[in-house]
């Protein structure tokens, strides 16, 4: 009986050994702390106690990881038909796998540019709808692909109008040109695309206003 209580903890004792110690490993969203897709450049810092930097491997499950310096990267993700993404992290020790769930990028706000454009060799006013982000503080850029414009003079018929791209076509900038007093105008219908997101996705937003 003696002998077998032994063995037993003799056992233990080396197995207990050959247990791989857990490294610390410290994983951190910069900015809104949340992983998104859409190549959002999701700034993350890890760093492993006792591992230096340059022998760490970091190992997405979906999009690419980029080294910017030292315990700094730059996770994007193209993917969208997932809302979980892992990161395996391999140092000389351990092999770690953390989840994150991911989250497509908000819905853009449309909003009406405008800038000074050289035309004809006289600088006229030159207006665009652009999908905006409100509180979004990543580096995503939308595009328009497509606008509609309801243009309603005070006491004539409404004209409706398809604008495709950002800038107004020349029959859309017409009607801004030619506002009057009473006039309305209803750009609906929005529809475009962010990132190296090809999906065209719509805004049920409108802008609408009347000429004072």
């Amino acid at each position: 009986m003696k002998s077998s209580l032994k063995t037993a903890i003799c056992t233990l004792f080396l197995w207990h050994l050959y247990v791989p110690i857990t490294a610390q490993i410290a994983v951190e969203l910069e900015k809104m702390n949340v992983l998104y897709t859409t190549c959002a450049k999701n700034q993350l810092t890890v760093s492993v106690n006792d591992v230096p930097d340059s022998n760490l491997l970091l190992l997405p499950s979906i999009g690419e990881i980029e080294r910017k310096r030292n315990g700094l990267y730059i996770w994007k993700i193209v993917h969208q038909d997932t809302n979980m993404a892992f990161l395996t992290i391999v140092d000389n020790r351990n092999d770690t796998i953390i989840a994150h769930r991911s989250y497509r990028v908000a819905e853009p706000v449309p909003t009406i540019r405008a800038w000074r454009g050289n035309t004809k060799d006289t600088y006229q006013p030159v207006q665009a709808i652009v999908p905006l982000f409100e509180s979004f503080d990543y580096d995503v850029i939308c595009h328009t692909v497509r606008f509609e414009l309801v243009y309603i003079p005070k006491d004539k018929e409404p004209v409706f109008l398809v604008n495709l791209g950002a800038r107004m076509k020349e029959d859309v900038q017409a009607c801004i040109n030619n506002a009057s007093p009473g006039d309305q105008y209803i750009f609906s219908n929005f529809s475009y695309r962010c990132g190296c997101d090809n999906t065209t996705r719509y805004v049920s937003e409108a802008i609408r206003f009347v000429v004072r």
